[in-house]
């Protein structure tokens, strides 16, 4: 059964900028495992033939009751803030494709908000590994909101009734990682119970039930003090009514999951067929969906309280 949509690909990023190698230096050796999946996830993205990546980051700025969208032309980062300003992304903003996004979301009584300024390092971070590791096209960067989680899931919907009306292939990307509360000495304090929650987020993963997630108990969500929830419901809303075929080509590269120790070693990768198998074949007919993610050797901590959003005058 070929899909008929111009979704080609969506996966799960980490984003701790200890991963970049001129913020983390010697230390990138703790994060290698999700280096190489970045660089695996790429290799999807550029097989996939998108042409454009859109981008959910829960370290955007916030709006309480509407999304968030950086406006271009030209998008960009830096790391100055983790004392390497010399690295650095650049991209052009897909204005067709946000155009498309913003009507969409207001057919569904959504609104998109615009704002300035540079990238969040929660979309710069999988920004500098796509194109380190050869990826190179047109990007869309939003930020979710503390709308429902609901709502979120149908913005999801929205984003993907945009790529298809736009026609061309696309990505979608969710940055996000998982609980910040593994660990006695974990910044964000810790919880012996938080490795139920990022349990329940892999089991979910590896049988391809990804409503399960969008049904998590959202105690253990709050307990755990994760850091993505969202982009992935945004993510499962963008690739809803595909998921009955993820399975039909489910590659699991591998596995090692120690929770309870404080650390997780997780790298799987899906490969959903839809049509062909064949990861080369034209994006154009029998087009692909994937979901990759692989999580964090060690849980890193990442800023939890993202600046309201500074709109355009």
């Amino acid at each position: 059964m070929a899909n008929t949509s111009s979704l080609v690909f969506a996966g799960i990023a980490p984003h701790p900028p200890i991963m970049v190698p001129e913020v983390g230096r010697e230390a990138i050796a703790d994060v290698r495992n999700s280096i190489d999946a970045m660089a695996a996830l790429t290799e999807r993205v550029i097989a996939s033939g998108a042409e454009t990546v859109v981008l959910i980051s829960p370290h955007a700025p916030l709006e309480p009751d509407a999304f968030v969208a950086f406006d271009g032309p030209q998008l960009y980062a830096d790391f100055a803030n983790f004392r390497a300003p010399t690295a650095t992304v650049h991209a052009e903003l897909d204005e067709e494709l946000l155009k498309e996004i913003t009507r969409a979301a207001a057919e569904a009584a959504f609104d998109v908000v615009r704002i300035r300024g540079d990238l969040d390092h929660g979309t710069a971070v999988p920004l500098y590994f796509l194109q380190r590791d050869g990826w190179h096209g047109r990007v869309v960067a939003l930020g979710y909101s503390f709308l429902s989680n609901d709502d979120h899931l149908r913005f999801g919907n929205c984003i993907r009734a945009a790529v298809d009306r736009v026609g061309r292939p696309v990505a979608f990307i969710a940055s996000g990682d998982l609980s910040h509360r593994l660990k006695p000495d974990a910044p964000a304090g810790y919880n012996p119970q938080a490795h139920l929650f990022d349990e329940e987020v892999v089991d979910a993963i590896r049988s391809n039930s990804m409503r399960s997630i969008a049904n998590i108990d959202q105690e253990l969500r709050r307990m755990a003090g994760e850091c993505g929830y969202r982009s992935m419901l945004v993510a499962i809303g963008v690739a809803q009514g595909l998921e009955s075929i993820w399975s039909r080509n489910l590659l699991v590269a591998a596995r090692h999951l120690r929770p309870r120790s404080g650390r997780l070693r997780i790298a799987q990768r899906f490969s959903a067929g839809i049509g062909s198998p064949n990861l080369r074949q034209s994006p154009r007919s029998g087009r692909q969906i994937k979901f990759l993610t692989r999580l964090l050797p060690q849980a890193v901590p990442c800023p939890h309280s993202p600046a309201r959003s500074s709109r355009p005058s």
